[in-house]
């Protein structure tokens, strides 16, 4: 299994993946921060192919540009293994323009960040936090199917087709947007 983009979120049992440049300040000299791995998923990914279990990717496709992000999802497609999951998490881009639309707070369910402006919610989404890219259901589907991906689904919370991967963080629930896409079996 592949945690791919793991900050500080390390797993057992997952071969713990994160870009090597942009947190090595952080991990310092505490080495179990580290992650196993260190990948830039703008690359090839240094793997054979039909390798992994499965891929479990939690905020990292925003801070990639949408060719990127492509290019990222065909190296998973690429190194899963036939009928396994890749489950992939992002900020949601309709929750934040609900709110933007609206004002209520309430499509978010709870809200961690209090936003004096609604535009404020906008730029955290678009621009705070190294982010490159939006998505949202449709923009998903739509780029992990033109990769390769089938049964592309948006499933809820802790919810999904592996257990295993069941790794999403109760800290960015109110934000999330989750998506869970399948490799296919060429022999069927």
């Amino acid at each position: 299994l592949l945690n791919l983009g793991c900050g500080p979120m390390r797993f057992k049992e997952f071969v713990n993946a994160d870009f090597y440049s942009t947190r090595i300040l952080n991990w310092g000299r505490n080495k179990s921060r580290r992650p196993d791995w260190m990948v830039d998923v703008r690359r090839p990914l240094r793997c054979q192919d039909n390798y992994w279990e499965g891929v479990f990717s939690e905020h990292l496709i925003e801070h990639l540009t949408y060719s990127d992000a492509k290019y990222a999802f065909s190296e998973i497609l690429r190194t899963l293994k036939p009928d396994c999951w890749l489950r992939v998490t992002v900020p949601d881009l309709e929750k934040f323009a609900q709110y933007y639309l609206t004002g209520k707070s309430q499509v978010f369910g709870t809200l961690p960040r209090q936003w004096t402006l609604r535009a404020e919610a906008i730029a955290d989404i678009t621009q705070m936090w190294g982010h490159q890219s939006v998505w949202d259901q449709a923009m998903m589907k739509r780029v992990l199917s033109e990769v390769g991906f089938v049964n592309v689904q948006v499933q809820e919370f802790r919810y999904g087709n592996n257990p295993d991967l069941l790794q999403d963080d109760p800290g960015k629930k109110w934000e999330t947007l989750y998506v869970e896409a399948q490799k296919p079996n060429p022999s069927r």
